[in-house]
């Protein structure tokens, strides 16, 4: 959280949520249908694609991927509302939101 975003930061980060929210629900809607665990060799190559773009997204935005991977399996896009703090805060926030991760990664 080091780095400074590019301005069209929010953007990125936004379309990226998106799209891991749409693998989410693929996963589950297969699921449900299917009636099965599903995973195995198709969503793990699913999912490691998605890292990779995880990790390119980072390197455009200058944004550490750990970062990018703790919003989104750590605290599941601000569905867990973690506190978290970028060091220039007084005190940690919860990050409900991509909104509230931008804020937290852009100082």
């Amino acid at each position: 959280m080091n780095n400074p975003p590019l301005d069209n930061t929010l953007t990125l980060l936004k379309v990226w949520e998106d799209r891991y929210k749409l693998n989410d629900k693929l996963y589950d809607q297969l699921n449900e249908v299917l009636g099965l665990n599903i995973e195995g060799n198709l969503w793990e190559c699913l999912f490691a694609t998605f890292d990779l773009y995880t990790e390119a997204l980072a390197a455009a935005t200058n944004i550490p991927p750990d970062d990018l991977f703790w919003h989104l399996y750590d605290n599941e896009c601000g569905k867990k509302q973690l506190e978290a703090n970028n060091g220039k805060w007084k005190k940690s926030r919860k990050i409900k939101n991509i909104d509230d991760f931008y804020q937290l990664i852009k100082s």
